[in-house]
């Protein structure tokens, strides 16, 4: 049964359902592939932005103890959409959100700028991006609440 997109809950990784227990008793995946070991390394063709957007996701994977070479392509792109959302962004800021045009009847007419949309589309690559590296408010919160709940319930049968 496949599923389709926007159906359900994501699956939770096996990883994290051993950390959280299995309170449903269903079979674990025992042949989920492993994620590669190694850091992600930081393509050259990057710009400034870039470069930092990479590294400061890099780092914070790193800080919860996620291989991050496993990600290496998908941090790709959301540091390459980050950088053109700032760069987007810093046009608008500059040029403003809408030019004026004049028609042939002589009118004036005011047209929204196409680094608008263009800025919109980059922001949506880099929201989807940290929502799949795990990265977002919501995805740190939930898990870890699920990892300190199953660290206490440890600590619990210990102290029993």
């Amino acid at each position: 049964m496949s599923r389709m997109r926007g159906q359900g809950r994501k699956p939770k990784p096996t990883k994290i359902k051993k950390i959280t227990g299995n309170p449903g008793c269903r079979k674990l995946n025992e042949h989920e592939p492993k994620p590669q070991d190694g850091v992600a390394i930081c393509p050259g063709y990057f710009d400034e932005i870039a470069k930092g957007a990479f590294d400061s996701a890099v780092s914070d994977l790193e800080y919860m103890h996620i291989k991050t070479a496993s990600f290496q392509k998908q941090l790709e792109i959301y540091a390459s959409a980050y950088s053109d959302w700032r760069q987007l962004s810093a046009v608008i800021e500059q040029k403003g959100r809408t030019f004026e045009t004049t028609t042939q009847a002589g009118d004036t007419m005011y047209r929204s700028r196409p680094e608008v949309a263009q800025r919109n589309e980059a922001w949506k690559q880099v929201k989807a991006s940290l929502s799949e590296l795990g990265l977002t408010p919501t995805a740190i919160s939930r898990l870890n609440a699920q990892v300190s709940s199953a660290i206490e319930s440890e600590i619990d049968k210990i102290l029993d």
